[in-house]
């Protein structure tokens, strides 16, 4: 038998930074597939345990709330299709942002920090960065840029990799889900735990990477596979 778990937001709070444990995703109080919302996106991750369909669930509704801030929402997991639905009720106050909401809850949001020009082997992660804020450089126009503050482990692995490419040709490549943001060259070693990446930004753009960088990346690859909107 199909077994569906709604999951509340309350309960989702319980993770912690490490994720679900077993025995917490086991307590997620199992309910009907009705839908009291009206309106859903269905997110699909093949082969997801139920720990990592319980931390999307999560992630999702942080995503909804940081666009929509106070918006009534919930989610229910389907283990056996590897499928999270956050069901939330439409609001007039949504008309400017419903285009694309799914999207970027769907988003897997991973950062990688790579030696070289090619994504493999990052040497820091979502993982290393305790905050991201957008930032303007006034020069030559406006120059907008995003600041990345480095957790105890980021800054020394970031010191080791600036100090060793300092002076070289070998650029540190930055990548969003498998996209390049920026591939800057190293001048001198970076030791002070912050890193900048710059490119192209406009203050809209700046700022939604910085708010794709402060949320938590899904712990797979997700994609949005459903949805239904009742205004």
């Amino acid at each position: 038998m199909k077994r569906l778990i709604p999951v509340c937001a309350a309960a989702l709070l319980l993770t912690g930074c490490g994720g679900y444990t077993s025995s917490q995703v086991s307590e997620i109080i199992q309910k009907s597939t009705e839908d009291p919302f009206g309106s859903y996106y269905e997110l699909t991750a093949e082969g997801a345990s139920q720990q990592d369909l319980a931390q999307i669930a999560r992630i999702a509704e942080e995503r909804a709330f940081m666009k929509v801030p106070g918006i009534n929402s919930t989610t229910e997991i389907d283990p056996d299709k590897g499928t999270v639905r956050l069901y939330f009720k439409y609001e007039d106050r949504m008309a400017d942002v419903i285009d694309g909401f799914g999207e970027e809850i769907a988003q897997n949001d991973r950062l990688e920090f790579c030696k070289g020009m090619e994504n493999t082997d990052p040497v820091l992660t979502n993982e290393n960065v305790t905050s991201a804020t957008a930032g303007i450089m006034i020069q030559d126009g406006e120059n907008w840029y995003v600041q990345l503050e480095l957790d105890d482990q980021g800054t020394e692995t970031f010191a080791q990799l600036t100090t060793e490419l300092a002076g070289t040709d070998t650029p540190i490549s930055i990548w969003m889900d498998g996209e390049l943001l920026s591939a800057p060259t190293v001048t001198s070693p970076i030791v002070d735990g912050y890193a900048v990446i710059t490119g192209n930004f406009t203050s809209e753009s700046a700022r939604a990477l910085a708010d794709r960088i402060n949320s938590k990346p899904m712990p797979c690859k997700v994609e949005l596979t459903g949805s239904e909107i009742k205004k």
